[in-house]
C-alpha cells in the first residue's frame, strides 16, 4: 500500500538519503534537503515522505 506521511524528526533525515537519476536531475535538480530547509520559511510548502508498505520509496512537495 503506498502512503503519504509528513516529513517529521522521525524521517526527515532519511528523506535526505533520496536521490534522484541522473536523468530525473534534469526535472529535480534541487535534493530533498533543500526541500525540507524551504519548507520552514515559506508556509505554502508541505513536503511529504512516500512509502510503500513500511518502506519509505520518495519524496514529494506541495
Amino acid at each position: 500500500m503506498i502512503q503519504l506521511k509528513s516529513v517529521s524528526v522521525d524521517n526527515w533525515y532519511a528523506c535526505t538519503q533520496l536521490n534522484v537519476t541522473e536523468e530525473q536531475k534534469k526535472s529535480f535538480p534541487a535534493p530533498v534537503v533543500y526541500w525540507i530547509a524551504e519548507s520552514k520559511v515559506v508556509e505554502d510548502f508541505q513536503p511529504m515522505a512516500i512509502y510503500f508498505d513500511s518502506d519509505l520509496v520518495g519524496f514529494a512537495v506541495y
